[in-house]
């Protein structure tokens, strides 16, 4: 029930920023801004989220070689016959 209420006001804003940015000249004045600029700013986006996820990867990466346990050979042998 709180996640739809979450959800709700979530459109309600998006929708109320869509109606204010038709209005409000100053969002008018940075929309224009973002789109002349449209290809630099992917060109700074692309790289800068290929990073984030190299960057959350490698984060999960030592999280699971830090905090994991290695198997032993009964257990792996156990594994392996469960999932025959």
């Amino acid at each position: 029930m709180k996640s739809a209420l979450k959800t709700m006001l979530a459109i309600i804003g998006i929708i109320a920023l869509d109606a204010a940015g038709k209005h409000l000249p100053a969002l008018q004045m940075a929309e224009q801004t973002l789109a002349r600029n449209k290809n630099g700013l992917l060109a700074f986006t692309i790289p800068v989220a290929a990073l984030g996820f190299m960057l959350f990867t490698v984060g999960i990466l030592i999280m699971l070689y830090e905090k994991g346990t290695p198997m032993s050979h009964t257990e792996v042998e156990e594994q392996h016959r469960t999932t025959q």
